[in-house]
């Protein structure tokens, strides 16, 4: 994983497998992991991280659907912010899953 992770050219990586937390080895390239932490039963409910990950998408990009269905968009957030929505989400879904940055830059925005 690390060896993919180094030779990727994104800027924001997001592994959404069950305790990938545990499975990012060192990271070396300038890339944000994010990864979750599966909580104390080591697996993910599919329905919260879909719904969690909306969340990280919309604030790191800058959009969000208005209750008519439209797509809004204001600035693009950092990954941080991205990360503490997505948790929100998580909390508020009664889970006990996070989305931890596991290597790189909370503060990244996307430009």
């Amino acid at each position: 994983m690390s060896s993919f992770l180094n030779q990727s050219k994104a800027s924001v990586v997001l592994i959404g497998g069950c305790a990938s937390s545990g499975c990012v080895g060192r990271v070396s390239s300038d890339i944000s992991v994010v990864t979750v932490n599966s909580g104390k039963d080591g697996v993910i409910n599919a329905y919260a991280l879909a719904k969690a990950t909306e969340a990280f998408v919309n604030i790191l990009v800058g959009s969000s659907v208005g209750e008519n269905g439209d797509v809004e968009f204001s600035e693009p957030g950092t990954v941080g912010a991205a990360i503490k929505a997505a948790n929100k989400v998580l909390s508020g879904l009664k889970v006990d899953d996070t989305l931890v940055l596991s290597s790189g830059d909370e503060d990244r925005i996307l430009q």
